[in-house]
């Protein structure tokens, strides 16, 4: 096999690995893991953000944050509301109460799933795979 082949097949496998276990934390809450990184994002920010802005920050692409938020909304975990400034097409979201109890009770849980997954790295090798997965996609 090609070894840039087989560097893709390995990144691959290793990314499902480590979902599988995010995914099994987080059904047992009954969230997915865009839901949840919707909801972690908007309590980092400590404000309401614009949709748009939600939807750059996500770890992994989503076809439609829109319908993200609806859901997340639909559960009671974020509100949505206009840009105060007048831009009625600006939509802000904010995190609730709600979502807040959702996701912090997961906060030690995931940080122990996230240790055991990487058990076998030495922090320098973390580092180093840290550097090397950044240079993937992007030029130079």
């Amino acid at each position: 096999m090609d070894t840039l082949v087989e560097a893709y097949v390995s990144v691959i496998r290793a990314r499902d690995r480590l979902l599988h276990g995010a995914e099994l934390l987080l059904r047992g809450v009954g969230l997915s893991e865009p839901q949840f990184n919707v909801l972690r994002i908007l309590r980092g920010a400590g404000e309401p953000l614009p949709t748009s802005e939600v939807g750059r920050r996500m770890i992994t692409r989503v076809p439609d944050i829109t319908r993200l938020v609806d859901r997340l909304e639909g559960m009671g975990m974020v509100l949505r509301h206009r840009a105060p400034e007048g831009d009625r097409r600006r939509v802000l979201v904010e995190i609730t109460a709600g979502g807040l109890a959702r996701i912090s009770p997961l906060d030690d849980a995931m940080d122990q799933l996230i240790k055991q997954q990487f058990r076998a790295l030495p922090d320098p090798r973390r580092r180093e795979l840290v550097s090397l997965l950044d240079r993937i996609g992007h030029d130079g």
